[in-house]
């Protein structure tokens, strides 16, 4: 994977110029397969270098001081998308640690009640992309948050910097087990699926099981008994223009 030095000029233009496509990926009820909601993944449709995913140029934008910008613009495009839905499902948006400011959350909520979208439809995944040095100022936002009703994930957890400090400092409502996990076969990858799933049985909080891409990765999320899968077994991600009711690969199983 190559992370270019794009300039924040051009992170700038990308979002002015509609540079930023929007896709979702559907996320799936393991009981009873059927699609409960999306995550939202930026793609840059860079001039040059063409279709590049986030993960190759959002530590530029949170190194730059433009990561606020570019999650309140997400944030206004999956409102907007939502607001005009005749049945919308909930979304997913991640979000840095560095945009976990009171200030910062307080034009979170503001952008949800200028576009009159129910609070329950969002969930914000905290990603760990930067290491989290301050819980306490993100633990307060977390809980403005969540008295709002927005929902909170651990992204990619059981890799990260310090995703148990994470779990024991936060207030979430679910963890987000990496694909790194679901799809090692390491002996020592069944022992921390089952650590974690009991650790989030204990704690009440629940479990999305992302990179299921096969019927082998499905019967490890199912059998540590997580209650939500995302992966190319369900679907690929989608424009968000384009129709998305159930995934045919998720009604295939129920």
């Amino acid at each position: 994977m190559m992370i270019r030095n794009f300039t924040s000029q051009e992170l700038r233009l990308a979002i002015l110029t509609n540079q930023l496509a929007i896709t979702l990926q559907p996320k799936v009820c393991l009981k009873t397969f059927q699609v409960i909601g999306y995550e939202a993944l930026l793609r840059w449709n860079h001039p040059r270098y063409g279709l590049i995913p986030a993960n190759q140029w959002i530590r530029i934008a949170e190194e730059r001081k433009l990561i606020n910008h570019l999650t309140s613009w997400l944030i206004s495009q999956i409102a907007t998308f939502l607001s005009q839905s005749d049945s919308p499902l909930p979304i997913a948006i991640n979000i840095s640690p560095a945009s976990m400011t009171i200030p910062y959350v307080n034009q979170i909520i503001a952008i949800l009640r200028y576009h009159k979208v129910p609070s329950h439809l969002i969930t914000l995944e905290l990603t760990e992309s930067l290491k989290v040095e301050n819980y306490n100022i993100i633990a307060g936002s977390i809980n403005m948050l969540r008295r709002e009703g927005i929902r909170i994930s651990l992204d990619d957890f059981g890799t990260g910097y310090n995703s148990l400090k994470t779990l024991v400092e936060l207030e979430v409502d679910e963890i987000k087990i990496d694909k790194s996990l679901i799809q090692s076969d390491h002996p020592n990858s069944t022992l921390i699926l089952a650590t974690l799933a009991n650790l989030a049985k204990e704690i009440n909080i629940d479990i999305v099981c992302e990179g299921i891409e096969n019927n082998t990765h499905l019967n490890r999320a199912i059998k540590i008994n997580a209650q939500v899968g995302q992966g190319y077994l369900f679907g690929k991600p989608e424009p968000i223009n384009h129709p998305l009711p159930a995934s045919a690969a998720a009604k295939q199983f129920a």
